[in-house]
């Protein structure tokens, strides 16, 4: 924008360059130096120049509401506003301004669309990486094909509560197959081992869901690359999970897809008791969903008898603490 709207002598590619680090401009002779010192005074970091400045500037200048200053402003950047625009609170018509002046807020989902492989590219480099079980089965090869009629391999790697914290739906990637309601499945814990049934489950999908943050999509279902959000699959599973169909997958090939590695570590602990000693069970009721809610929170019984959860740092227990009291067990606790 710069470039066109004043000439600049440099490529649009060249001139973002120069946005970042110790470079300053001088707008008198409209060259950019290294040094602060060979501008003097008026030399200022092209950051702060060509993005801060104009951006605080327009900031105040629509935070005024002052009309007659406004419209001719933003036309003379080439943005133009209906009347009805300029009657709409500071926030809308902030809003307004700097869609024009900026573009529309896509940013990230263009990122992720230009850097970002499709499930279809990708699928091979994530099964060698996270499939446990051998490259050379028929599971495997669904999976690296990114393949919707191949068995149904669903990775749980989250799990959200309903709103009464009744039940919860497992977030999963769908690796192959596809997944619909009602449909019988296997549930594999992240301690499941070959010719181990301790940490499996059958469990039936109640439904399924496009998950969208604040409320969610039914769909009758899904196939392989994507998210998914399932209901009647939570009974069994603590942290992860992977999801088999019980139709096409024999229990001899069964793997388990390599559970979620985080950087962080729960290094912190503090203990919890109910205020009244009878309401002990609704605690224990509510630490476990708060094993299910939170991936890095830990919780033990010490051997004083002391119930400890763990977590990353204050904040994140200070979240653990809220939502055991005001969520999950109802009660108080110390």
């Amino acid at each position: 924008r710069y470039v066109e709207e004043w000439d600049m002598p440099v490529s649009p590619k060249e001139l973002a360059k120069r946005l970042w680090g110790d470079v300053y401009y001088h707008p008198e002779r409209r060259t950019f130096m290294r040094k602060r010192a060979e501008g003097g005074k008026d030399a200022k970091r092209s950051f702060v120049h060509f993005i801060l400045e104009p951006v605080y500037k327009l900031f105040a200048l629509v935070t005024s509401e002052d009309e007659p200053r406004l419209r001719p402003a933003l036309e003379a950047l080439g943005i133009h506003l209906r009347k009805t625009d300029y009657v709409m609170d500071v926030r809308g018509l902030l809003r307004r301004v700097l869609c024009q002046f900026f573009g529309p807020p896509t940013g990230f989902v263009d990122m992720c669309s230009a850097h970002v492989k499709s499930p279809v590219d990708n699928a091979a480099i994530k099964t060698e990486h996270l499939f446990m079980g051998s490259m050379d089965s028929e599971i495997a090869q669904a999976m690296r094909s990114c393949s919707a009629d191949g068995p149904l391999v669903i990775s749980v790697v989250k799990q959200y509560p309903s709103s009464d914290a009744s039940q919860f739906f497992a977030l999963g990637r769908i690796f192959s197959g596809t997944v619909t309601a009602d449909q019988a499945v296997r549930v594999l814990g992240e301690n499941y081992a070959p010719g181990d049934d301790e940490d499996m489950a059958l469990a039936t999908v109640s439904g399924a869901w496009l998950y969208c943050s604040r409320y969610k999509i039914p769909v009758s279902g899904l196939s392989a690359g994507s998210w998914v959000l399932l209901g009647g699959v939570d009974g069994s599973i603590s942290k992860t999970a992977t999801i088999f169909d019980t139709a096409t997958v024999s229990e001899d090939d069964l793997a388990i897809i390599r559970p979620l590695q985080f950087s962080a570590e729960s290094v912190m602990k503090i203990a919890v008791e109910p205020v009244v000693p009878t309401e002990l069970p609704k605690m224990l009721s509510g630490l476990r969903k708060i094993g299910k809610t939170y991936p890095l929170a830990q919780t033990r019984v010490e051997e004083s008898g002391e119930h400890v959860i763990l977590g990353t740092g204050e904040l994140y227990l200070d979240c653990i603490m809220h939502d055991l009291r005001c969520m999950y067990s109802e009660i108080e606790i110390k």
